[in-house]
This record gives C-alpha cells, structure tokens and sequence, in this order.
C-alpha cells in the first residue's frame, strides 16, 4: 500500500472556472499518478456544484475508481477560492459521507474506533495561494 495525495488549483475568471488536479506519491518527488482538468463556462452551468465542493468529490471519486487499490488517499490539498460566491471548498463531512456512500473506506486512510468503526483520517487541507 502507498500513499498518495491529490492537490487542487483553480483559476476564477470572468466567463470562466477551470479546476486542475494531479495525484501524486506522498513523500517523493514523483511523476503524477493522475491529472485531470475541467472547464466550466459560468453561463451555462449548475453554480450550486462549484459552491458546495461537488465537482471536488466527483473528481476524487473519479480518481480513486481508476488508479490501483493499492494506492490509499492520504490528503486532498484544496487551492482556497479567490471568490467564494463562485467556487467554495468541499467540507470535511461531505467528502467523509460522499466516499463512505461510495463504498470507497478502502481506499482512504483510516482506522476503527472504540466501537469498531471505521474512522476516515484522510485529510482536507485548504491551502492560501498567491499568485
């Protein structure tokens, strides 16, 4: 089993949302295991998936349904939104109830508690860019 991350960059622009992401290994300067991007015309699309961090979660879904499942989600780093009105960041609740509803525990880093149940340690890391 290896760990890896996956870090997110957007790019608000007038007509425009572009949302990059690369998988990576943790701990090494590594080739990307995954990138993807996506382009979102503002005028024609559903504003509520970019304000609630929908997009996010499919795309990590998305990622997770491909690459080897060997492969365990250590962290999601998220570029903080240059406009929250138009792109938010996904919480920490939403991407533990979308991936355990997915059936995706397998994939995420975790452990059990007192109860024996599975407790998700995947991390959700807003990071301030500038730039």
């Amino acid at each position: 089993m290896q760990l890896f991350k996956i870090s997110f960059i957007n790019k608000i622009k007038p007509d425009t949302v572009e949302i990059n992401y690369v998988a990576t290994l943790e701990g090494t300067q590594s080739a990307p295991i995954f990138e993807g991007r996506q382009l979102f015309y503002r005028d024609n699309i559903d504003s509520q998936h970019l304000k609630n961090g929908a997009v996010a979660i499919k795309a990590i879904i998305n990622i997770l349904s491909v690459t080897s499942p060997d492969l365990i989600l250590d962290r999601v780093l998220l570029n903080q939104s240059q406009d929250k009105n138009i792109l938010n960041s996904m919480s920490k609740q939403d991407f533990d109830k979308a991936l355990t509803a997915r059936h995706l525990l397998n994939r995420l880093k975790t452990h059990l508690d007192d109860n024996q149940q599975p407790v998700i340690d995947t991390e959700i890391i807003t990071e301030m860019r500038i730039g």
